[in-house]
């Protein structure tokens, strides 16, 4: 349902329906903060999709503020639903069964086994999803989350 902006009555805004209905919505501090953070966001020049896709790739939510000259308040409602994906797409990646040998285990104990205290990260490269880690060594791989398959981008 899409509904038209008509008026503000008090601290309310009035919205219509394509069929005539009239519904109101309370303009309180949360309204007024996304308002406000959408406003910082246009005024920079930079679209939240591009925030979104920003972060996807990789960049912190820090980062993004602090280039785009924004507090990182202004950032984060953009940021929320990228980092819960990245964290279920990692959480996917680690938990992806593996070969190691004659028996399969999970990509994260592998990967702990030779790598003890290794981070793992997750971001979007070129339409891929690649999960790096860090470790005495850092380890490269694409990360297919629809056929479960972790592929090594790094010859090693």
């Amino acid at each position: 349902m899409e509904l038209r902006f008509v008026n503000r009555e008090s601290d309310f805004l009035v919205f219509e329906t394509s069929d005539g209905e009239k519904m109101r919505a309370l303009v309180d501090d949360q309204l007024r903060e996304a308002v406000r953070n959408s406003q910082q966001i246009s005024n920079s020049g930079i679209s939240p999709r591009e925030v979104q896709n920003r972060i996807r790739g990789g960049d912190s939510v820090e980062t993004v503020a602090e280039e785009l000259g924004v507090p990182v308040s202004s950032i984060e409602p953009f940021a929320a639903p990228i980092l819960d994906e990245l964290n279920y797409v990692l959480e996917a990646a680690l938990t992806t069964e593996v070969n190691d040998g004659n028996r399969m285990v999970p990509f994260a104990d592998l990967i702990s086994n030779d790598e003890p205290g290794a981070e793992f990260a997750v971001h979007r490269e070129d339409e891929k999803w690649v999960v790096t880690v860090s470790g005495s060594k850092d380890m490269r791989w694409h990360f297919d989350n629809k056929t479960r398959q972790l592929e090594p981008m790094d010859p090693n």
